[in-house]
């Protein structure tokens, strides 16, 4: 009987080894299984619910700051991004991604003209109740810093043909100083929104907001901005026709006019459908994304490489 059993156990782990290695889906290394249900840290793995509800960037006292690497930044390198949390105003699995560094510098917020209004463009893809016939040169839907944006999330330098699939658009408002209206714009990359006057002014927002409340997106407090550059929001300021509203990381959002030249720290929307999870071991090689070279200043340990689902003959060793 004893051995008759012993046959029966042996013959249900070489079914079981035979099923993981046949499953997709899991990347190509070592999976540990645990004898005791011991939750890993928060800082080293994540499932796709985790993503959604575990972080965020309001400020460190309640949910960690996690980091994950997409794309790159237009020199090789591997991008890496902030966590703001998951957008309830985006269908399915989702999380807002918050550049940690800017994807470029220098960028003007519109070009210099000669005068405070221009036309407004049939093609600029704003939705209003009524459109205007003229807004002012600080107008974010007809700017060059839009523009930029644009240009940006489908630059092959920044992101390949396969993250772009992962990248949702996102329906933002925006306040139109000239004409007292809001209207929305619907882009992958989007720049953040911000509020001049205190205290709204030490902290931005990212994600779907109302046209009703334009700071009710998730919020990004100021010691979550980064360090290296003063970077566009995409409000205007006050009623001002050529004022733009900046964010100086670390210290509060202040205005500068549209034509000097600041840095491009966008956000965008991660579909996290495909996702099976996420963690902070290096194996970039059996990742979808994130196919730059991680940069050797960058504290790796601590960021996210998101692991896709595969179709493709992959193996799991459990030991």
């Amino acid at each position: 009987m004893r051995k008759r059993m012993l046959r029966k156990a042996g013959a249900a782990l070489l079914t079981l080894s035979m099923t993981v290695g046949m499953m997709t889906g899991l990347p190509t290394g070592v999976m540990e299984a645990r004898a005791e249900n011991t939750p890993l840290d928060a800082t080293r793995y994540a499932t796709p619910e985790d993503l959604m509800v575990k972080y965020d960037l309001v400020d460190s006292t309640t949910k960690p700051v996690q980091s994950v690497y997409f794309g790159q930044d237009g020199s090789g390198h591997a991008q890496v991004w902030k966590i703001a949390g998951k957008d309830t105003g985006v269908t399915g699995k989702n999380i807002v991604l918050f550049a940690a560094t800017p994807l470029s510098t220098g960028q003007v917020f519109k070009d210099y003209i000669d005068g405070q209004t221009i036309s407004y463009p049939n093609d600029a893809k704003c939705t209003y109740e009524s459109a205007p016939t003229e807004v002012n040169i600080n107008h974010y839907g007809v700017s060059e810093l839009r523009t930029a944006l644009n240009d940006l999330e489908v630059d092959g330098n920044y992101f390949n043909n396969v993250e772009q699939q992962y990248m949702n658009k996102t329906k933002i408002y925006t306040y139109d100083n000239k004409n007292s209206s809001t209207y929305s714009t619907n882009d992958v990359l989007y720049a953040a929104y911000g509020e001049h006057d205190a205290p709204n002014n030490e902290h931005i927002t990212v994600g779907t907001n109302s046209s009703g409340d334009l700071n009710s997106g998730l919020r990004i407090d100021k010691s979550n901005w980064g360090t290296e550059a003063y970077f566009w929001l995409r409000s205007p300021y006050g009623n001002s026709p050529n004022g733009a509203l900046l964010a100086l990381p670390g210290t509060r959002v202040r205005y500068d006019g549209v034509f000097d030249k600041w840095a491009v720290v966008p956000a965008f929307n991660l579909n996290l459908t495909d996702v099976s999870f996420a963690s902070a071991a290096q194996a970039a090689s059996s990742s979808t994304v994130s196919s730059g070279v991680l940069d050797g200043d960058t504290d790796t340990d601590k960021v996210f490489t998101i692991r896709y689902q595969s179709t493709g003959d992959e193996k799991a060793e459990i030991s």
